[in-house]
């Protein structure tokens, strides 16, 4: 068993390094243009939000009462793309780091306790909230980390599940 795991280890990496790549695009260039008239800093200061669970609610709140967005906004069409920005930012926030939480355990040796784990994930995680509030590249939402730290706790559960599985 271990020589097939040394064996498969490359190849793990390798996927590791082409997630991490997609995910630096995705968060950092892809549909990310700045386009404000304001200095700098007063462009940092409107692109963070430190207040657990608002954009979170907002989300769900457009998401359960399509009514009063509908008679707020007066289009459909208007309601629909609120509606799919809060699936895209819920959902996607979530699922995009799933593979985050089964590839550091499986890549690092010393990543395979819980804490390891969430720990490192919560400081990377810190890390591109802070790169996208300061390069002005999305950003810098506390929600998001929320969401992304439970991405990266299903992928580790999804992992320790299968390598339970394995050793059995």
């Amino acid at each position: 068993m271990k020589k097939q795991e040394e064996k498969n280890n490359p190849i793990v990496r390798l996927f590791f390094v082409v997630y991490c790549a997609c995910m630096l695009y995705l968060l950092f260039v892809r549909g990310r243009a700045v386009q404000s008239e304001l200095p700098y800093w007063e462009q940092v200061l409107q692109n963070y939000n430190l207040r657990p669970l608002h954009t979170i609610r907002n989300y769900w709140d457009v998401l359960a009462r399509p009514e009063h967005y509908l008679d707020k906004w007066g289009a459909m069409a208007i309601y629909r793309e609120q509606a799919k920005a809060a699936i895209v930012n819920l959902v996607g926030n979530v699922v995009l780091f799933i593979p985050l939480g089964v590839f550091l355990p499986m890549c690092f040796p010393t990543l395979k306790k819980f804490w390891s784990v969430m720990l490192t994930a919560l400081g990377a995680l810190l890390a591109v909230e802070i790169g996208q509030l300061l390069s002005l590249r999305g950003s810098c939402d506390v929600d998001d980390l929320i969401l992304n730290m439970a991405g990266v706790l299903l992928g580790f559960v999804c992992w320790k599940l299968v390598a339970g599985r394995k050793r059995k």
